[in-house]
């Protein structure tokens, strides 16, 4: 049988071994200073998930945000032309920038009541401020200013009957720019489908041409100096890209 004292000469280096396995760990996740003169270590922000929370719908982290929109301008049909639009968002803000573009050609037109054809065409350039995020949000309203330009190019025919039968033909043109502001409320579906209305009014001045005057329609299609009411609906589609899975 062992006596008492063999067994503390086995206990005692046994407990200081421990003590220093103990203390070595803790060290270890102690602070370490840094010399003087040595380069500091760059903190890193922590890496944000894209997830976000709108309209009650969750929009998942696999994804991101929405950055661009097409679209189609359905009224413009309706003065045998075709217009479409380009919405981007501009990044780390609420805002956007539409580009506006259209071409209009046809025969006999109705509204200026004449036989003839006719062409032209109207570019437009938006600045739009969101009041929700553009890139998270379904569904809100914006305000921007406006600027565009326009010309129109008509052929009338006249005569053609028993007093002039050779019959003659007129040309007229008119060109003109607007600014304003305008306001609107944009909406789109889960997949992307987008509807866009906007209205307000701005300042309308010629620019070109002889004939404003005899060109001009009220509202519709202004190209005589003055103040006039400015609006838009547009259908199309906000595209979404799949970000990389993580590892």
């Amino acid at each position: 049988m062992r006596s008492p004292l063999n067994l503390l000469c086995l206990v005692v280096p046994l407990l200081f071994a421990a003590g220093g396995v103990l203390a070595q760990e803790q060290t270890s996740f102690m602070p370490q200073s840094i010399p003087a003169g040595a380069p500091q270590p760059i903190a890193t922000a922590p890496v944000v998930n894209e997830a976000r929370y709108y309209n009650n719908t969750y929009l998942r982290g696999d994804t991101v945000p929405w950055t661009y929109s097409l679209a189609l301008m359905p009224l413009s049909f309706l003065a045998s032309g075709l217009e479409v639009a380009y919405e981007a968002r501009v990044p780390r803000t609420y805002s956007t920038v539409r580009f506006n573009a259209g071409g209009f050609l046809g025969e006999d037109p109705w509204f200026y009541d004449s036989r003839g054809s006719y062409s032209g065409y109207r570019v437009e350039f938006q600045y739009r401020h969101h009041f929700l995020d553009f890139a998270y949000e379904r569904r809100g309203y914006y305000m921007g200013p406006y600027a565009q330009f326009k010309s129109i190019d008509l052929v009338r025919q006249s005569g053609g009957d028993f007093f002039d039968p050779f019959g003659r033909e007129e040309r007229q043109l008119a060109r003109a720019i607007g600014l304003g502001v305008i306001g609107g409320y944009q909406m789109r579906s889960r997949n992307g489908f987008v509807i866009d209305m906007y209205i307000g009014g701005g300042l309308v001045a010629p620019v070109g041409g002889r004939d404003q005057e005899i060109l001009h329609l009220p509202i519709v299609n202004p190209y005589e100096r003055g103040i006039s009411a400015h609006g838009g609906l547009g259908i199309g589609f906000m595209p979404r890209k799949r970000a990389r899975p993580t590892q």
